[in-house]
C-alpha cells in the first residue's frame, strides 16, 4: 500500500494568548510528564530534591493538598474520602520514610489514584528555577509559550497526511494543538482529503490537547451546531455546553464516507474526547487499544515551593451517554494491539469499499 505524504504549512505564532487555554495546558503538560522530565532543569531538580523532607514539611504539604481537594476537586464526596485516607496514612506514619521530595510526590499520587481511580489527579515535584522564586505567578505564560513552540515543532499537531492505495485518506495527529496554530493545518488537511473514499485518523500517539481544537476537528464530521459535550466546573458550579461549528473553513467530510480512528493505551484526554464524541454519534469505527481514561479538565495548585498538585476541577458529560470515559477509557469496536491497528483499519476500509 502506498502513502503519498503531504507537507503541512507552519503558521506565524500569534502574540495574543487566551487564559481559556490554561486548564487544557495543565492536562496536556501533565500527560507529557508521564513520559518526560519536569520543565525545570533536571540538575536543579536533583539538587532541590536531595534536601531531606521533614515531618513538618510533609504535614504542611498534605494540609495544603487536603484544602485543594476540598475546595476544587470535581467530586466533593470523593474529596472527603481522599482527605480521610491522607489523615489516616499520616497518623500511621506511612510517609515517615519519604524524605525524598520526588518519591513523596509519587507516593501521594499512587495513594490518591488508588482510591479515586482518577488518572488526572496527581502530585508532582515541580521546583521553580532559582531566579524565578518570586515569579511563580508567571508560570502560566511560560507554559503557554512552551505549548506554542511544541505545537509548531510538532508540525501543528499533524505528523503526516496522505492517501493510501484505494483512495483511503490518512492523518497522523499527535496533539490537538492550540486552534490559532493547528486550526489552519487541520483545515488544509481536510481540504486535501475531502474527496478521499474513506479516512483513517491515527490517534495512537496523541496525548491530548486543546478542547477548542477537538470541537474544530469534530465539526468536520458532524452536522452543524451539534451538541458535542458538556463540561461541569465545580469551582463555579456551572455547566458549559460545546457545539460543533456552524460552518467549517474548508469543506466538511461527507457524512456517507467511513471514518476509522486508531487508538492505543497512550491515547489520552482531548484525543479521547474526540474519539468518544464521534463514537457516541456513530460517526466512526474505533480500532486499536482501550484508551488511557482521562476525562477531567485539570488545574495546577502549588502545595509548596517545590511540589504541586494537579486537581481535576470538572468533568465531561456526553449528552448521549450522560457519562464519560474517565477511568475506563474509550472502548474500540475492534480491539487489537496498537501495532496491528493501522493494518486492520486499512483492510476493513478496502473490504467495505468493495462491498458497496
Amino acid at each position: 500500500m502506498g502513502l503519498q505524504l503531504v507537507k503541512t504549512r507552519k503558521s506565524r505564532a500569534s502574540q495574543n494568548m487566551h487564559t481559556s487555554v490554561l486548564s487544557f495546558l495543565f492536562c496536556f503538560l501533565f500527560s507529557l510528564q508521564l513520559t518526560a522530565p519536569s520543565f525545570a532543569t533536571q540538575a536543579h531538580n536533583n539538587t532541590s530534591a536531595s534536601k531531606p523532607l521533614s515531618a513538618v514539611d510533609q504535614a504542611k504539604i498534605i494540609q495544603q493538598l487536603k484544602r485543594a481537594l476540598s475546595e476544587k476537586y470535581v467530586f466533593p464526596q470523593m474529596a472527603e474520602q481522599l482527605n480521610q485516607m491522607l489523615d489516616d496514612k499520616l497518623k500511621r506514619g506511612a510517609y515517615r520514610s519519604q524524605k525524598d521530595r520526588i518519591q513523596f510526590a509519587r507516593t501521594l499520587t499512587d495513594h490518591l489514584q488508588r482510591v479515586s481511580n482518577d488518572k488526572h489527579l496527581a502530585v508532582r515535584f515541580d521546583a521553580p528555577e532559582p531566579d524565578r522564586q518570586a515569579e511563580l505567578e508567571h508560570e502560566d505564560l511560560e507554559k503557554i509559550a512552551f505549548l506554542e513552540s511544541y505545537t509548531i515543532e510538532e508540525n501543528l499537531g499533524i505528523k503526516r497526511i496522505g492517501r493510501l492505495s484505494g483512495d483511503i485518506g490518512y492523518i497522523d495527529l499527535r496533539v490537538f494543538g492550540l486552534t490559532q496554530f493547528a486550526g489552519s493545518a487541520i483545515a488544509n488537511a481536510m481540504q486535501s482529503l475531502s474527496n478521499s473514499d474513506a479516512l483513517i485518523i491515527d490517534l495512537r500517539e496523541n496525548l491530548g490537547g486543546s478542547p477548542d481544537t477537538v470541537v474544530f476537528f469534530a465539526s468536520y464530521f458532524l452536522p452543524p451546531k451539534t451538541r458535542l459535550n458538556d463540561i461541569y466546573d465545580r469551582r463555579e458550579e456551572k455547566t458549559t455546553q460545546t457545539w460543533s461549528l456552524s460552518q467549517t473553513p474548508t469543506p466538511a467530510y461527507d457524512s456517507n464516507k467511513k471514518v476509522y480512528l486508531l487508538t492505543s493505551k497512550k491515547t489520552f484526554s482531548a484525543a479521547e474526547d474526540f474519539a468518544y464524541t464521534l463514537q457516541s454519534m456513530k460517526r466512526c469505527t474505533i480500532i486499536g487499544e482501550v484508551t488511557g481514561g482521562g476525562a477531567h479538565p485539570t488545574m495546577k495548585v502549588r502545595l509548596s515551593n517545590q511540589i504541586a498538585a494537579y486537581i481535576p476541577y470538572g468533568r465531561s458529560i456526553n449528552p448521549i451517554t450522560n457519562t464519560n470515559w474517565e477511568g475506563i477509557g474509550v472502548q474500540p469496536e475492534i480491539i487489537v494491539d496498537k501495532a496491528l491497528a493501522f493494518k486492520t483499519a486499512y483492510a476493513l476500509a478496502i473490504k467495505e469499499q468493495r462491498e458497496r
